[in-house]
């Protein structure tokens, strides 16, 4: 008789959760929360151009400013990479995660500007919120016809 009970408890359980997941809507994502800081090598560093240097994505902690990370990207830059930094915002760290794909995503986007195609890429992810910007990233990629694996 317990277990009926248990059994009808943990189908009740899963009934709130597949409600709640069909009504989970985010947020619109901002431009502020998709923004990116990007910097260029100095042209003396490499006899390349820029469009040929690889690409460093630094992905910052939780609380972190650009100017924090300014200190890992000044380290790239001098060795001629191309950085872009970017620090997603707490909202998606604590509530919203399963939208990191998207909002990912639409860093990619903005990437293709600086043909990120065609160069080698490095991640440098700073803490867990960096690391869940890479999962993000991945999954993002791995939906994406454009990006090579």
């Amino acid at each position: 008789n317990i277990k009926k009970e248990e059994v009808a408890t943990l189908e009740k359980c899963d009934q709130i959760v597949e409600n709640i997941e069909d009504k989970e809507e985010f947020p619109q994502i901002t431009k502020k929360e998709i923004k990116i800081s990007i910097a260029e090598p100095e042209a003396s560093c490499l006899p390349n151009t820029n469009k040929d240097n690889p690409i460093v994505l630094i992905f910052g902690w939780a609380g972190s400013k650009h100017k924090h990370l300014r200190k890992y990207s000044s380290i790239y830059l001098g060795a001629g990479f191309t950085t872009v930094q970017y620090i997603l915002p707490t909202r998606h760290i604590f509530r919203d995660t399963a939208q990191i794909p998207e909002v990912m995503a639409n860093i990619l986007i903005q990437l293709e500007n600086e043909e990120i195609h065609d160069r080698p890429v490095y991640l440098h992810c700073l803490s867990d919120t960096g690391a869940m910007c890479y999962q993000g990233i991945d999954v993002a990629v791995k939906e994406s016809s454009k990006m090579k694996r």
